[in-house]
């Protein structure tokens, strides 16, 4: 699924962002069937047309936000549509089971099978953005005792041990957290 998200956000894949699409519409579709079973006004004739109206506004959404640094009309469709969002609106809730697995993600701080990387989040060369699976290597932001050798000679050494680790790497989200040169994707230190 990760692959998947990617594959649709970071590098805009068609296929990706329709499959996506379909994948929330589902969702959606699921808590609307909910609400029609309940005895809210949707009648079985007007449910598949409500269900394509959702899936192709997901996927022009997708595709808006997937294209926005590409196409300065998509960057500003997305600009115009987020102020648009009403301040009235709910924040959206995960279902029960999901909300507990996201606090369970949220509590648990990454640890690694490796006793150097765990030794370099307690010095502080790695840290976790706040309630993300994300972290950065911040190497040097807290001991000005390092010399600028000293310094890449760890970053290295802890890029390393991260790649022998299985952990991919990204820098398409560095955009994101400007002040951090690189941010890593936790997939499979989980």
């Amino acid at each position: 699924m990760n692959k998947l998200l990617k594959d649709a956000i970071v590098f805009n894949n068609q296929e990706s962002l329709q499959l996506l699409s379909k994948f929330i519409a589902l969702y959606v579709r699921n808590h609307l069937e909910d609400l029609h079973a309940n005895g809210a006004v949707m009648d079985d004739d007007t449910m598949p047309a409500i269900n394509t109206a959702i899936r192709d506004g997901i996927y022009n959404a997708l595709y808006i936000i997937s294209n926005s640094s590409y196409n300065i009309e998509n960057l500003e469709v997305a600009s115009m549509a987020f102020n648009m969002i009403p301040s009235y609106w709910e924040k959206p809730q995960l279902d029960t089971f999901l909300e507990k697995d996201f606090q369970n993600i949220n509590l648990k701080p990454i640890k690694f099978n490796s006793s150097f990387l765990n030794e370099q989040i307690i010095n502080n060369n790695i840290c976790q953005l706040p309630d993300t699976r994300l972290i950065y290597i911040c190497v040097g932001h807290n001991n000005d005792n390092l010399s600028t050798d000293e310094r890449k000679k760890l970053l290295n050494k802890i890029r390393a041990e991260l790649k022998k680790r299985g952990t991919s790497m990204t820098f398409a989200v560095t955009h994101m957290v400007k002040k951090f040169k690189s941010v890593i994707l936790i997939e499979k230190n989980k």
